[in-house]
């Protein structure tokens, strides 16, 4: 059985940030507020209120992102 720590820690989203790329972030889900944020990758961006339709449809997923929470998926770790 995964204990409350576990399952909060793997809980994530995806959101476009400042960088032009959609990133994966260590949170069950974006307050709403403009922020600045660590990305799962450990990019600091922003995080923008005003995101629009285009951005999540144009911005590439982080690469570094997936990788990590693939890894962590399979049990190799690679958080930071």
């Amino acid at each position: 059985m995964v204990g409350n720590h576990q399952r909060n820690r793997q809980r994530h989203f995806w959101r476009p940030a400042g960088d032009g790329r959609r990133h994966a972030f260590r949170r069950s889900r974006w307050d709403g507020r403009t922020t600045e944020a660590v990305t799962v990758c450990g990019d600091e961006v922003t995080l923008s209120a005003d995101t629009d339709e285009t951005a999540w449809v144009v911005a590439p997923s982080c690469l570094d992102c997936n990788g990590l929470l693939l890894r962590e998926k399979r049990g190799g770790g690679g958080h930071g």
